[in-house]
């Protein structure tokens, strides 16, 4: 009978064994999660379980182990575009609650940048946020109104 996968990683979450296992991918090593369904079914399991085992072929357990002794190369991060920027600024605004509605107000104004840069940044793009801001805040105003039942 051959010998079956090897372990060459164990993690307490399933996210923290995808990310074990793409960098595996990454480098051309096929690589499986063991016991992922049962800590995403109950994750207070993962220590009863031993966590999630990221498991390779074999033949693959030097160059995994290996892999995974280096730390990881920050040289591939890519910091988020203007767009991705205020599309998040948007919703962290959106979601603060004032009574005056000041976090709405900045969320429209973000979501209106989210929507000027979304191809690019211009020299207009502050003239555009302010449109795109006009334009949504009557919309996000009649939504209020219709969600509190007036």
């Amino acid at each position: 009978m051959p010998p079956g996968p090897v372990t060459v990683a164990t993690c307490t979450h399933v996210f923290e064994a995808e990310v074990v296992r793409g960098r595996l991918a990454d480098a051309g090593l096929a690589a499986v999660l063991r016991d992922a369904e049962v800590v995403t079914a109950d994750w207070t399991l993962s220590v009863a379980v031993g966590g999630v085992k990221v498991r390779v072929a074999p033949a693959d357990e030097a160059a995994a182990r290996a892999l995974l002794a280096q730390p990881a190369d920050l040289d591939d991060y890519e910091p988020p575009t203007p767009a991705e920027d205020a599309a998040r600024r948007a919703l962290t605004g959106a979601l603060l609650p004032t009574p005056s509605m000041l976090g709405t107000v900045l969320g429209v104004y973000h979501l209106g940048r989210a929507v000027a840069t979304a191809h690019r940044e211009t020299p207009h793009t502050r003239r555009r946020t302010v449109w795109a801001a006009l334009f949504l805040l009557p919309a996000l105003g009649l939504l209020a109104l219709l969600l509190s039942g007036r």
